[in-house]
This record gives C-alpha cells, sequence and structure tokens, in this order.
C-alpha cells in the first residue's frame, strides 16, 4: 500500500460495506465472486434498502418484488446476520454499532477497497458517497437504482468502474475523478444534475446511450484515448469547457435538447483541445450551437448539414451562434465539402442579419429575402422578372399613346430588357433615341432599373454557381 492509500480506511472497517457484503466479498486473489454469492448479497441489501415501502410502491418503480422479498418476512434474519459478519471480520469493532437506517447517507467516502465492488442491481435509498476512495479492483455499479444523489467526486478507479443501465434519480458528481482503466456510463440515466469536471479518463470511455435530464459538465475533463458519446441525450446545458480530447471524440447522433426548466441551454466547448477526429454526425442541436470559442480544433470534424437538427431561431446568444457558424464552416471547407460549407454560410448570415442597428441589419436582410444567402435560383430570377415587368408595363403606357400598341408593345420591351442588362449595350446603341425621348420620370425608372437588376444578377450568378458547385 502507498502512503496516500494508508491514509484511507479499510473498506472493511465501513458498515455499509459490510452490509452490502454480507453473504461475501467478491473476488479475492484475482478470483472473482460466483453468481449465486452476488445474487444473496443483493437481495438481503435490497430486502434491507425497501423495508419502508409498501408492496405496491415497488411495484409502481418498477421493482420485483419476488426477487427482493419483503423486510418483515427477513428483517430479523438479515440484521442477526450483519451482527454476525461484523463478528467475524475480525478487525472491525462492531461496539456500538447499530444496522443502519435506509433513511441515513449512505457514507463510503475515503475509503479504499482491495478488492472487486459488485452493487449491480442494487437500490440505493438514499444519498450515496464514495468521494476520495480508491478502488484497486474493478467496480460494478450496473443497472443499479439509487434514488437520492451519488457522490464520487475525487473517487479513484484503478481498474474497470461500469454504471452500464444505472439510474440515479439525484445529482451524480465525478469532479475531479481518476479512471484509470476502461469506464462505461452506457444507457445510464441521471433525472439531476451531472458533474464531471475535471475528471480524467484515462482508457477508453463510453457514454452511449447515456441519458442526462438535467444538463452534464465535463468542463476540464481530459479523455486521453477520447471519448464515445454517441446516441447520448442531454437536456439542460452540456460544458465541455477546457476538456482535452486525445483521441477520437464521438457525438454520433447525440441529442442536445431543450431543458424542461430552463430553455436557454448551452453547449460549450469553449478553449477544449481536439487531438483526433471529432464526429457530430447526425448529431440534434435543438436549444443551441455550439460554443468553439478559443477550441483548438482538429482537421476532421464531421457535420451534418440538415435544417431538422439545428435550430433556425429562438437561440439565447445570436452573436455566439453566428460565430459558430463560421467556425464549423471554416472547418468543413478545409475539408473541401462545398455544400456543408454553404448550409454554415447561411446560417451565419442569417445571424447576422439579427445583430446590431437596422442599417447594420438591412443588407444581410436583402440578402437573404432576395437569393436565401446564395442559395437560391428562383428568388432572384423571380425579383428580375417583376423588375423587368414593372418597366416594361410602365413604358408601354407612355409609348402607346405616340405609337401603335404592336410598336409600343416591341419598345417598351426591349428598354426594359436593356434596363436590366445594360451590359448588352442594346441602350447605347438602337435604343438611344427612344430612352433620350422619355419622360424624366421614366428616365429615372429606367436608370433604377439598371441599379436594382445589378445584385440582382449577382445573385442569380451565386445560386448558379452554387447549384453547379463552382468555387
Amino acid at each position: 500500500m502507498t502512503d496516500e492509500t494508508r491514509k484511507l480506511t479499510p473498506a472493511n472497517e465501513n458498515p455499509w460495506y459490510v452490509l452490502m457484503t454480507l453473504h461475501g466479498e467478491s473476488g479475492g486473489e484475482g478470483k472473482w465472486d460466483d453468481g449465486e454469492t452476488a445474487d444473496m448479497n443483493r437481495w438481503a441489501w435490497n430486502a434491507w434498502a425497501t423495508q419502508h415501502y409498501s408492496l405496491a410502491e415497488l411495484s409502481q418503480a418498477g421493482i420485483d418484488t419476488q426477487e427482493f422479498g419483503a423486510w418483515s418476512r427477513n428483517g430479523k434474519e438479515i440484521e442477526k446476520l450483519f451482527f454476525q459478519v461484523l463478528e467475524e471480520r475480525e478487525w472491525f469493532d462492531p461496539t456500538g454499532i447499530l444496522i443502519p437506517d435506509p433513511a441515513d447517507v449512505i457514507d463510503m467516502s475515503s475509503l479504499y477497497f482491495e478488492r472487486p465492488f459488485n452493487i449491480s442491481k442494487f437500490i440505493i435509498p438514499s444519498d450515496m458517497d464514495v468521494m476520495g476512495s480508491k478502488f484497486k479492483e474493478v467496480a460494478l455499479f450496473d443497472e443499479a437504482l439509487c434514488l437520492g444523489k451519488f457522490r464520487g467526486a475525487g473517487a479513484t478507479f484503478h481498474m474497470g468502474a461500469h454504471f452500464d443501465q444505472t439510474i440515479c434519480v439525484g445529482s451524480l458528481s465525478f469532479s475531479d475523478a481518476v479512471f484509470e482503466d476502461v469506464c462505461s456510463f452506457s444507457k445510464m440515466k441521471v433525472q439531476g444534475r451531472s458533474y464531471f469536471s475535471g475528471a480524467r479518463f484515462k482508457r477508453a470511455t463510453d457514454f452511449v446511450f447515456t441519458q442526462f435530464d438535467k444538463g452534464v459538465n465535463f468542463a476540464g475533463s481530459t479523455f486521453e484515448r477520447g471519448g464515445l458519446f454517441r446516441n447520448m441525450k442531454v437536456q439542460g446545458n452540456a460544458e465541455f469547457s477546457t476538456s482535452m480530447f486525445k483521441g477520437r471524440a464521438d457525438f454520433a447522433e447525440a441529442k442536445f435538447l431543450v431543458g424542461k426548466e430552463n430553455r436557454d441551454n448551452r453547449l460549450r466547448f469553449a478553449g477544449a483541445i481536439f487531438d483526433g477526429p471529432v464526429s457530430f454526425r447526425q448529431t440534434v442541436f435543438e436549444a443551441s450551437y455550439p460554443d468553439f470559442d478559443g477550441a483548438v480544433l482538429h482537421n476532421v470534424m464531421t457535420f451534418t448539414a440538415r435544417d431538422e437538427l439545428w435550430p433556425n431561431s429562438d437561440v439565447p446568444d445570436v452573436t455566439q451562434a453566428k460565430e459558430s457558424c463560421a467556425t464549423i464552416r471554416h472547418a468543413v471547407a478545409k475539408q473541401g465539402l462545398p455544400e456543408d460549407e454553404h448550409f454554415f454560410f447561411r446560417r451565419e448570415m442569417h445571424f447576422a442579419s439579427q445583430i446590431g442597428g437596422w442599417w447594420r441589419r438591412l443588407p444581410y436582410r436583402l440578402f437573404g429575402e432576395f437569393s436565401n444567402y446564395g442559395e437560391s435560383i428562383a428568388r432572384p430570377m423571380r425579383a428580375l422578372v417583376e423588375l423587368f415587368t414593372l418597366g416594361a408595363v410602365a413604358l408601354f403606357g407612355t409609348l402607346l399613346a405616340t405609337k401603335g400598341w404592336v410598336a409600343a408593345l416591341g419598345l417598351a420591351v426591349s428598354v426594359s430588357f436593356s434596363n436590366l442588362l445594360p451590359l448588352f449595350g442594346f441602350g447605347r446603341t438602337f435604343l438611344k433615341d427612344t430612352l433620350m425621348g422619355l419622360p424624366p420620370l421614366l428616365q429615372f425608372m429606367s436608370a433604377a432599373q439598371t441599379v436594382l437588376a445589378l445584385p440582382l444578377l449577382f445573385f442569380l450568378g451565386l445560386g448558379l454557381r452554387k447549384r453547379f458547385r463552382l468555387r
């Protein structure tokens, strides 16, 4: 044992640990416990843990009453076994010890677990603390049901740590915890706030299908082999600021949703470092755009450019959304993805049209209205047709007074077309006399047609370039 470990209390000197292992400890000398021992430990603990619940309450909570039994039938037997085991573990002084009450905080903090720790499918009836404890062997919490808060801040897991399909009704905290081997939180569900700030994951890390109902905080955490967050679901804030991903970070098909309590939810990667490829393929960003302010991004970053995956309005911070779109646009542009690049360019322009005063917003709004930010061919074409028709009708009404309707119609169409396309020079050659003979108001209208047509032609060119993927 190291000097640091000697400062910790052996797990066997903790009454809660004794109560969890009434029928025998897990493993020992490289051996793992058999299924029968694990089942008996779980049966005894769950019978004790649910003693204040009625059968109806247990059934409503989805608890198998047949497996766990009832404290009224087995309580005396379990209590007797508890004190018997205390006496058998010679290094433990049972003087003054009472069997714990399920309403008490399960205090297992600052303990040293020398053997494997298995509380899979246990019901934790109140808050549980393993803060600052060290687990020498594997720790299994799979399918456990914690009805209170679970606090593991500063804990160290030297071997695997598994929380697959665990349900935590209260908050969950692993701030500054160290996971030295493979750890898995797959399909875990946390109904309260979750904290992994400053945690260190040295091996493979699995949060696949994990559900955080009130947000999660990974600020300052380190993933030395990357992290799997596929299909993760977060309602509320998701904080990854200043985190470090030394391997692949996979958020494919994750869902960052609007929280039930606060609609102004954020997804922050500010100052994060991505040393490996990053995937946000098919990820749903319902609440806000990811904040990459000051982040160091990998050259390979995958985003899915589909409208239904990204918020288009009602974001908590319009300026941040614009900057996020610009960052993502640069990232996909480096990978030669023009379609994706233009998708995020349009979103960037959309948010730019909501920033600043009326005059500052006007150019962006006109750009969006008449071009969909360079995406549309139909919008500038329709505007050009309307501008051409308006000019032709006004010219036809004036020319009809001095010319026949056929000649007036031909000249009106020709002059209006020439005003839209001055580059061809028709107005300076064939139609010069007609233009000079127009009333001042129609001459002004012709000049206005030419001025307004120029940006519309430019927008049409952008749309054509985009359609045919010309850079």
